[in-house]
């Protein structure tokens, strides 16, 4: 078995049979072990952990087709972890013709941008997303990385928020200057405390009505990288909660039917973290963050 770099990137090539890694141990001096079965790995290592006089090489048999990732190749540093090959008995999966299977579409004027969210081939959904004085934001995700619960996001419009303490500091310095210049209509000394709480509390209700609508926010489901984000438009908006619905049954049964177990579910997850990142979709201190979660999940039982 060995390494090749070919045009699709690195590969495994499967060669001649490994040597006896046993026999080679015993003609240095050392104490060799073979595993060849998952279930006979503790019982292995106690063997090897309880030898305390000479060195101890343990030769664990894997299915060179079993992707063993991530792993660190010889002479390298954990800076130079690989986190997936292309093993060269992979076959590459076939082009087929784009099939739209739905579209939603959503804008804000406030924000400054329309977004478009399309499903396609029952499984793939690709969001486009063009602000104002900015290029097509385009990507596609699989969605079986979504998390299928989505994490509410308030925005706070800040220039709306500033010209609202404004009026109400105007207001309250105008009835302040009336009550003392002794001009009318200043019945008594409440009447600018009164005229100040209303015109505070019809502001707050103006902009509690017209700021900007909260934001959900979906996370990949192991990694925690912000994914795709939707504008909240509430209960009453029929498309948007049918399409909220679509994604969260999509989620699942992608799940269900492209990955078998939770540690095929990781390694996936980890690749699609690392295609999102070259392509600019996620930043790299983001994927340095999603990639420690996840490989925290590949090792916890």
């Amino acid at each position: 078995m060995g390494w090749d770099v070919g045009p699709t990137g690195l590969k495994v090539v499967l060669g001649a049979e490994v040597p006896d890694l046993v026999k080679l141990a015993d003609a240095m001096g050392c104490v060799g072990y073979r595993c060849e079965r998952a279930e006979d790995v503790d019982q292995t290592l106690d063997k090897a952990f309880a030898v305390g006089d000479a060195a101890v090489l343990v030769d664990f048999r894997v299915d060179p087709t079993e992707k063993v990732f991530p792993f660190v190749p010889a002479g390298g540093s954990n800076d130079d972890v690989i986190e997936h090959v292309l093993l060269a008995t992979d076959e590459e999966p076939e082009a087929r013709p784009r099939t739209t299977d739905y579209k939603f579409r959503q804008s804000s004027r406030s924000k400054g941008y329309r977004a478009t969210y399309e499903i396609f081939n029952d499984h793939y959904l690709e969001v486009r997303i063009r602000r104002i004085h900015a290029k097509l934001r385009r990507y596609i995700i699989d969605p079986a990385f979504l998390a299928t619960e989505p994490v509410p996001r308030i925005t706070i419009d800040w220039p709306a928020l500033t010209a609202a303490l404004a009026a109400t500091v105007a207001t309250a310095l105008l009835m302040t200057y009336l009550h003392y210049a002794g001009r009318p209509p200043v019945p008594t000394p409440w009447f600018p405390v009164a005229i100040v709480t209303g015109t505070a509390a019809g502001v707050v209700g103006l902009f509690g009505r017209y700021r900007p609508p909260d934001k959900l926010v979906f996370h990949s489901q192991h990694g925690g990288a912000p994914l795709l984000e939707l504008i909240n438009r509430g209960r009453g908006n029929n498309e948007f909660q049918s399409f909220l619905q679509d994604i969260t049954e999509r989620t699942r049964r992608a799940r269900a039917q492209h990955y078998g177990n939770d540690r095929d579910l990781l390694g996936a997850e980890l690749r699609e973290h690392r295609r999102l990142k070259e392509e600019a979709v996620i930043s790299e201190d983001r994927y340095e963050a999603a990639r420690s979660r996840i490989l925290h999940c590949h090792g916890t039982p």
